[in-house]
């Protein structure tokens, strides 16, 4: 629980402070309706997902086929033992495809959301 928590935090903290300041540093670009959600849902998803993965690597270490090797031990700890045996290789194993899948699905829900948006009236 404890590395789903952090993992949830340290992600929603990153995609929020970095959609804001995307609209603050490119308010023309992302204020375009498609082609602007996209940026900014897909690349900041993505990032977000780039600084939270060692913490998915850890989590996923918990609760796959290694479980009975880290139970009891602390989300830190495993972390720690993980850079030590497995190097950066091994805290961003399976990135690239969790990042393309992020960057996809998320600009194109953000997309479509910012799209339907404008035709609200306020």
């Amino acid at each position: 629980a404890s590395a789903t928590w952090a993992r949830a935090t340290m992600m929603l903290t990153t995609f929020f402070v970095l959609c804001d300041q995307t609209e603050r540093a490119a308010p023309e670009l992302m204020s375009r309706p498609i082609l602007g959600g996209f940026i900014k849902g897909g690349m900041c998803a993505t990032v977000a997902w780039g600084v939270a993965w060692p913490v998915e690597v850890v989590k996923s270490k918990k609760q796959g086929m290694e479980a009975a090797r880290y139970k009891g031990l602390s989300t830190w700890s495993i972390l720690q033992d993980t850079a030590k045996s497995e190097g950066i290789k091994g805290l961003y194993r399976g990135f690239l495809p969790g990042a393309i899948r992020s960057c996809l699905a998320n600009g194109v829900g953000m997309a479509v959301y910012q799209f339907t948006q404008s035709f609200r009236k306020d």
